[in-house]
């Protein structure tokens, strides 16, 4: 049974052999010039989805050729039909194998919007502002490559980031002349928009575990004109003890399993993801959030951001941190108006959560965005 799709991606053919869940041992076959590529007779139709949701395409189960894309893991595909509302989830299985554009900031540090405009265009690029997010604009003409090669680039005049990636910055808030704290600071994409934010005054310590990201760290700060930032390498874990309510804002964009980034074209995006290891992440994202906490002001305010849709990973850390640090945490609203946010989930598995969970930000994928997970709170 083939499955006609109101999506730019292939006709797929699906199958359930035997059906363990939803998306249990899914085979696919790809039609490709008329031609079903590893194609078995289907035996179950997605009843329960929406019609668009059934024809998403999700991966090839058997890579026959190196250019067809790769299998998403079964158990991550079952975790999502849990999570997502079944309209959402066809809009997530589709972002798998779609590239988002390329998105940038202009660094006003360094040049300023309509100077960093007029010599891309100048130069045969153009930009295009993205709406809700100063700075930020979407590359509609021209490659990343080329842009590389320009003077503005080259200079420090640009930074290649996320739309997503850029909402906890935002959320946070930092104002010139503060003290911040970025617990997990590497490559230096939230650190760089935080100092511009900044206009390079106040402090930020930038935290990094690895030692070659730490200097991959230090390379994008002084390539981006950044002198209000002090790097540190270290345990994150550590930070609490180290500067015991120091500073005014803190940003724990978390380690995480970065599920909001897998790519059925970039096998090694999702190559090394299992169930089994959400737990451990979690638990290094208490230590971590637990530090942070103690680092911040009475008064201050804390933003803990993944990218990621394992709830253990998101509403579970903040259920947490409620039942551990009580009535002195407090959720602050953000006034985001982008219409793919969603609020964090009422409970897992049959666990509910604190309510004030629910105030946490899902970011589900869009043609822009990249899904991700924020919550802003005050101490």
């Amino acid at each position: 049974m083939i499955l006609a799709c109101g999506l730019s991606i292939p006709l797929v053919l699906f199958e359930l052999l035997p059906p363990r869940g939803v998306f249990a041992s899914l085979r696919i076959g790809l039609l490709i010039n008329d031609q079903v590529v590893n194609r078995r007779r289907p035996s179950f139709f997605f009843p329960h989805l929406p019609r668009h949701a059934r024809s998403v395409y999700i991966g090839s189960m058997q890579r026959k050729d190196s250019s067809l894309p790769a299998a998403l893991p079964a158990d991550f595909l079952n975790r999502l039909e849990l999570i997502l509302a079944p309209d959402d989830l066809a809009h997530v299985l589709a972002s798998f194998h779609k590239t988002p554009p390329v998105t940038l900031r202009v660094n006003t540090l360094k040049f300023s919007l309509r100077q960093a405009c007029d010599e891309l265009n100048a130069a045969g690029f153009l930009l295009k502002p993205f709406a809700g997010i100063p700075d930020a604009f979407i590359l509609t003409q021209g490659s990343l490559r080329d842009l590389e090669k320009t003077p503005v680039f080259e200079q420090g005049g640009l930074y290649v980031q996320g739309l997503s990636s850029m909402l906890p910055v935002l959320a946070l808030d930092p104002q010139p002349g503060e003290a911040i704290l970025d617990m997990a600071a590497a490559p230096g994409s939230k650190t760089t928009q935080m100092a511009v934010k900044m206009q390079n005054s106040g402090t930020i310590v930038a935290n990094e575990l690895s030692r070659a990201r730490f200097f991959k760290l230090k390379a994008n700060l002084a390539w981006q004109g950044i002198c209000n930032t002090d790097v540190k390498l270290g345990p994150g874990e550590m930070l609490g003890r180290r500067y015991p309510e120091k500073f005014d804002r803190v940003l724990l964009d978390a380690p995480c399993s970065g599920e909001g980034r897998f790519h059925c074209q970039e096998p090694g995006s999702f190559s090394t993801w299992k169930a089994s290891k959400l737990k451990g992440l979690a638990s290094r994202q208490k230590s971590l959030f637990y530090a942070g906490w103690h680092a911040l002001k009475p008064g201050g305010v804390m933003v803990y951001a993944t990218c990621t849709y394992a709830p253990e990973e998101n509403e579970a850390i903040l259920d947490w941190a409620f039942e551990k640090f009580g009535d002195a945490m407090e959720w602050m609203p953000v006034d985001f108006a982008f219409k793919n946010l969603r609020p964090g989930l009422a409970g897992w598995k049959g666990k509910p959560f604190d309510p004030r969970a629910q105030q946490g930000i899902r970011v589900l994928p869009d043609p822009c965005m990249e899904g991700f997970f924020f919550a802003k709170i005050l101490k």
